[in-house]
């Protein structure tokens, strides 16, 4: 942070220490989460005997028991921070799931809709630098890799200019 914006490294260490004030189950796990998250952005910061992958974990679950799931995204944007492309995948698939099985309270709709798009975003880098183009339409949590039944784009239209090619064929 300090190189690219000028922030001191010791100014996301308050943040992180100031939010453990706040009640995890209360808040979607989100305080736990962004303290794991720093702890593995800033070297040196994670406490004696604290797993930050561990924490993030824990934080999910809070992230399903209130249908809010800001500390998912947070987990995705720590794994791919720290190089796990797999787990960030993973997390977005759990995301998706955990979002496809519960909705989200009506009050806190537009965070858990905010979350889902900026995974939704991580999800389009990773299809676009792998595939050449984003998450394919109502695809969120699946990947190109997956054995799955997703539908393949490629040859969708062949029947249809195979169709129209006879037609113009015939007299």
């Amino acid at each position: 942070a300090s190189a690219a914006v000028n922030i001191p490294l010791d100014v996301p260490l308050h943040a992180a220490k100031g939010i453990a004030c706040l009640d995890d189950a209360r808040w979607f796990g989100v305080p736990s989460a962004l303290q794991a998250s720093v702890w593995l952005s800033v070297p040196g910061a994670t406490p004696e005997g604290v797993d930050p992958w561990e924490t993030l974990e824990e934080a999910t679950k809070h992230a399903d028991a209130s249908g809010v799931r800001l500390a998912y995204l947070l987990k995705a944007k720590a794994a791919l921070g720290a190089g796990n492309v797999a787990l960030a995948k993973t997390t977005i698939k759990a995301m998706a799931t955990a979002q496809a099985s519960q909705a989200a309270p009506e009050q806190w709709t537009l965070l858990d809709l905010t979350a889902k798009e900026q995974a939704q975003a991580i999800s389009d880098r990773l299809w676009t630098e792998a595939t050449g183009h984003r998450t394919p339409h109502q695809s969120f949590g699946q990947f190109w890799d997956d054995a799955s039944d997703m539908v393949e784009d490629e040859g969708l239209l062949d029947d249809i200019e195979a169709e129209e090619s006879a037609e113009e064929s015939s007299p």
